[in-house]
């Protein structure tokens, strides 16, 4: 990590310090009932000792699910989920999810896709207010197909410049007009479809577009995912959202020390205020359903999961844990090809993967923000991964 970076990174978390310093109280986490017990699977001596192995390495508290053919679902947990009140982590406690959002706005724009409702290769300009248009660079060459794949070159708002305007007010909200306005004027990273570049605005782009021809696509998230799929513990804008009871606890190492730091409140806030391509809350069990129904057909239809299976591009980023991205979702070329979704948060690290070979589906979720640390992303990202997944 360069000095410059680093000055940045500790400019802002002083700034983290004093907001979180002005609190009375630390976020509570009530004590929740769960009857999810598979001390009884084959591989579960195999799979508890590496999650309580990486707990004594860092991260604070730890859930992982597994599923494979041969030996059907295990789930587990380690750490705490509220370490100020000595609170342990249990598979049925909620998570941030960050970027995982990013796989359901990807299914519900396939959905109106295949329902001729939207049609890949539009232009989006047509769904966008002008107000919206006068900030997005190349919008007029700028099609639904490119936000999917993120290959619009559209400039990403969520970097350290962003994080730096929170200094001065950590807790300020923020609207999706207000993050479109953020990049008036900057020119767009490269010609529309030329290569992949993540930035988070194009599943906002996508959002628009639903609210535009479905009225809300928080409706259509649960219209067509969490209602059909029977899923009761997983929040977007719903019931308790986004303090629904059972969420978890949020960290970081803010100084890369190794000391943990509370910073629930700020986490909370951001995944409120962040839409689209990011803000669900979820039990693990619930968000490893999303995707297990993806892969067995339940929400889209041949032509769609063939797109999500096979029209990837290449993922430039050597520090993402992805090799190709598609439609919405990560894949990653590991004994087979594996597709899912990471997520990465100030106070939460996530992702969940399935591979389309084997039927094997592993889904990780931790309270310990990585964001912005190198080593503690491989750690999570790198190293618990291939220990998993080697452990199959």
């Amino acid at each position: 990590m360069s000095f410059k970076t680093y000055t940045k990174i500790f400019l802002i978390s002083i700034a983290f310090t004093i907001w979180s310093c002005k609190k009375d109280t630390q976020f509570a986490v009530n004590e929740i009932a769960c009857e999810l017990d598979y001390s009884t699977h084959p591989n579960h001596t195999k799979y508890q000792t590496i999650l309580d192995d990486y707990t004594q390495k860092g991260i604070t508290g730890l859930t992982v699910v597994i599923s494979t053919p041969e030996n059907g679902y295990w789930t587990g947990s380690s750490g705490f989920s509220n370490i100020e009140d000595n609170q342990k982590m249990n598979p049925c406690h909620l998570h941030h999810t960050a970027s995982l959002a990013k796989s359901f706005t990807g299914i519900v724009t396939l959905q109106l896709i295949e329902e001729g409702k939207l049609g890949i290769d539009d232009l989006i300009g047509q769904y966008l207010s002008e107000e919206i248009k006068n900030y997005v660079p190349n919008v007029e060459k700028l099609t639904v197909k490119h936000l999917l794949q993120q290959t619009s070159g559209i400039p990403d708002v969520f970097d350290l410049a962003f994080f730096e305007t929170l200094m001065n007010a950590p807790e300020a909200t923020y609207t999706t007009t207000d993050f479109f306005a953020m990049i008036e004027g900057r020119p767009a990273q490269f010609e529309p479809g030329e290569k992949h570049q993540y930035a988070d605005l194009n599943f906002n782009l996508l959002a628009l577009i639903i609210d535009e021809i479905e009225g809300d696509h928080k409706k259509s998230f649960s219209d067509r995912i969490f209602i059909p799929l029977g899923l009761e513990d997983i929040y977007y804008h719903n019931g308790d959202y986004p303090r629904p009871n059972g969420l978890v606890a949020s960290y970081w190492d803010q100084y890369n020390n190794g000391q943990i730091e509370n910073i629930s409140d700020f986490q909370i806030l951001m995944t409120n205020y962040i839409e689209a391509s990011d803000g669900i809350i979820s039990s693990p069990k619930e968000m490893v359903r999303f995707y297990d129904a993806v892969f067995n057909g339940e929400l889209v239809g041949v032509e769609m999961l063939h797109l999500i299976e096979t029209d990837w591009v290449t993922e430039p980023d050597q520090n993402r844990m992805n090799t190709g991205y598609t439609h919405g979702f990560m894949s990653i070329d590991d004994d087979g090809q594996w597709i899912g979704h990471t997520g990465s948060h100030i106070g939460a690290s996530c992702y969940v993967y399935h591979n389309l070979d084997t039927d094997a589906t592993i889904g990780v979720f931790t309270n310990t923000g990585v964001h912005f640390f190198t080593e503690k992303k491989a750690l999570i990202y790198y190293h618990l991964w291939n220990d998993l997944r080697n452990a199959l």
